[in-house]
């Protein structure tokens, strides 16, 4: 959801919609081409969705859902970084990527 994702990663109105729906759609396939051979392991051994995955007990029972979510949601954030690092009035924000690199 956009909406959650903007909410829980803190995005004001600089980055558009469109940019963060593109940018959702881009971070779920990369998400799932890196789990493919996960998933496919999953699948021969007779889960063939996330919700027929056997849950360990000590684990809440969206656990995988909420990992997945995870995965795409700071796949999407470190994607618009990457496009807005250079944009801020005070410079600050390049500054910091500069000492990060």
């Amino acid at each position: 959801q956009p909406s959650d994702f903007r909410a829980t990663h803190r995005l004001d109105s600089t980055i558009t919609q469109p940019r963060i729906e593109s940018a959702l759609k881009a971070a779920m396939i990369t998400v799932n081409r890196v789990l493919r051979h996960w998933q496919q392991a999953k699948v021969e051994a007779g889960y063939p969705t996330m919700a027929s995955l056997p849950i360990p007990v000590w684990q809440s029972p969206e656990v995988f859902n909420v990992l997945y979510l995870r995965a795409v949601y700071s796949t999407a954030h470190a994607s618009l970084l990457e496009h807005y690092a250079d944009y801020d009035a005070t410079n600050s924000a390049r500054e910091r990527g500069e000492q990060l690199q």
